[in-house]
């Protein structure tokens, strides 16, 4: 039953994204304030959305968890980014799930 709220709150996430999601071209030009905002944008997101009401999953907690590994999602970010094997379009998506499944697990 977990693994299934998981799953659904993760795909309402990805499905929901694409508005504050950025490709590696949009993140690498950003300064280290707008990367900050950019970060905090997407879990404000992803916790608002319909999907993380409507699964039992303690977003509060799932909430907590993203804003303390807020600086280590950025981090992430500028390495996948920096590496032409991994910057693909998704990739930004595909780290910020992630952290979610970390934090959510």
């Amino acid at each position: 039953m977990r693994m299934a709220a998981l799953l659904g709150l993760l795909t309402s996430i990805v499905l929901a994204a694409p508005a504050t999601a950025t490709t590696c071209t949009q993140w690498q030009r950003l300064d280290s304030g707008q990367k900050a905002a950019t970060v905090d944008d997407m879990i404000g997101s992803a916790i608002s959305g319909s999907g993380g009401r409507s699964y039992k999953v303690n977003r509060g907690a799932v909430e907590r968890c993203l804003e303390r590994s807020s600086r280590s999602i950025e981090y992430a970010f500028d390495d996948v980014c920096s590496d032409a094997r991994t910057a693909s379009m998704n990739a930004i998506r595909t780290t910020f799930k992630d952290y979610i499944w970390n934090c959510a697990g």
